[in-house]
């Protein structure tokens, strides 16, 4: 009973911060959509500017723009690939989040999952992405974006962040299927004479039997000169291939 309980309570903790990360998404998406539903229908399209509702003069208004491209209306005659890229993307993020192994980068795939969605709503459904967000910068007019670029541009500076600052060299961020097989207890000693790395293990190595002595006679030993008892004498050839023994 301990065991399974403690079982039950990895795969809770396991599973507790993906979902977090894709409720933080779903938020941000359903979000924008109210938004997006809300600039639609009070203010009116236009691209002009002309019905623009002024927060700050000369700074933040807020207005309602088509955009069938991406950020600064890049890309603006190719919304088909922009949207199959997008959907593929939000499939990668969705895999990341369920394989990091860091609760600040899970967040921020949780945060540009989200962005990313939004901008992907709008291309699928309507074929263009409504912007909102007007702002005026030291007499610039910064681009029209919305809440879902917001998110991608916070989820990124703090991807950059966390991999620049707070990750630690060696760590993985993801994690990895173990390969099945043998696991052969190994450690690596000095090198020794020969240069190369000495193994290790755990098993004895099995000693080598032992020589057995050689019956074959060898040329030049007594063997091969004349005994007196038997009369026996060596009639190898001059080539060396011996044709037995003979009797005189």
């Amino acid at each position: 009973m301990g065991d399974k309980m403690a079982e039950l309570s990895k795969k809770i903790k396991y599973w507790i911060l993906p979902v977090f990360s894709l409720f933080i998404g779903v938020f941000l998406l359903f979000a924008d959509i109210f938004i997006k539903t809300i600039i639609v229908k009070k203010i009116p399209y236009n691209v002009f500017k002309r019905n623009d509702v002024v927060i700050i003069k000369n700074f933040f208004s807020i207005t309602n723009t088509k955009n069938t491209g991406a950020a600064w209306s890049i890309f603006s005659e190719h919304t088909l690939y922009l949207t199959i890229f997008t959907s593929v993307a939000c499939l990668v993020l969705l895999f990341l989040i369920f394989t990091s192994k860091s609760k600040w980068l899970t967040i921020n795939l949780g945060i540009i999952l989200g962005g990313a969605c939004g901008n992907l709503f709008d291309r699928v459904i309507y074929g263009y992405v409504t912007d909102y967000l007007d702002f005026t910068i030291f007499g610039y007019a910064f681009p029209v974006f919305n809440l879902a670029d917001v998110c991608l541009v916070v989820g990124c500076v703090l991807l950059m962040v966390f991999i620049i600052f707070i990750h630690k060299d060696n760590v993985p961020l993801f994690k990895h299927k173990k390969k099945k097989g043998i696991i052969v207890s190994e450690t690596i000693t000095n090198t020794g004479s020969t240069g190369f790395p000495q193994i290790k293990t755990d098993e004895p190595m099995a000693s080598s039997p032992p020589k057995e002595e050689s019956t074959v006679p060898v040329k030049g030993t007594d063997f091969f000169q004349k005994n007196n008892e038997t009369g026996e004498i060596d009639s190898t050839n001059q080539t060396g291939s011996s044709k037995g023994f003979q009797k005189k």
